[in-house]
């Protein structure tokens, strides 16, 4: 997947597994376990250099209950409790981050 001959592209590459570290950790603790799995299976693909994990990745972002629309924590009716609105708060900073950086390695991937 990554050209040795770019560094851009290696440092973006390392900042994406960082990304995807906390975020699989963050869905770990606030619930979400399946999410937590896949993120684990994205990045252990992205380590490998799997070709379709760029791909997989951003397509989870797309239709009806997608990533995009994931919300951890407990909600009940009320204020929302601070540890739940700073999760997802970092939820939506990791998902844009991971989104951001996944786009402009398939982009690279994909120049002639």
């Amino acid at each position: 997947m990554a050209d040795a001959a770019d560094p851009l592209f290696d440092h973006r590459l390392r900042e994406l597994a960082s990304a995807l570290e906390e975020l699989a950790h963050l869905l770990l603790n606030n619930g979400a376990q399946d999410w937590s799995t896949w993120v684990e299976r994205i990045l252990s693909d992205l380590k490998r250099y799997d070709a379709g994990t760029l791909d997989r990745l951003l397509g989870a972002y797309r239709g009806m209950g997608s990533f995009n629309d994931l919300v951890v924590g407990s909600w009940s009716p009320g204020p929302t409790p601070t540890g739940v609105r700073e999760a997802n708060d970092r939820l939506a900073a990791l998902r844009e981050r991971c989104y951001t950086l996944a786009s402009y390695l398939r982009g690279e991937l994909r120049r002639p």
